[in-house]
């Protein structure tokens, strides 16, 4: 697992960081490899983001039974 912590951090903190991404009910999770015409890391979604994201559409998708109960299905 990964240690999360919610916190407000700064414009440099985002341009300096190894990865970014959003996350929303739209946007499900996001990688971000650009901010302010800066690029972020190598400029590519970093493996976090995209072992996160993988993740949580396994979950949405209904592929992890132990979550099963977080989906309902419409007809």
């Amino acid at each position: 697992g990964y240690e999360v912590e919610e916190t407000d951090i700064t414009r440099t903190e985002l341009y300096t960081a190894d990865e970014v991404w959003m996350t929303g009910t739209a946007a499900e999770i996001s990688p971000v490899t650009v901010i302010d015409n800066r690029e972020i890391g190598d400029g590519k979604p970093g493996k976090v983001a995209m072992a996160i994201k993988e993740r949580f559409m396994d979950i949405v998708c209904g592929k992890v039974p132990e979550y099963a109960d977080w989906i309902d299905y419409v007809n």
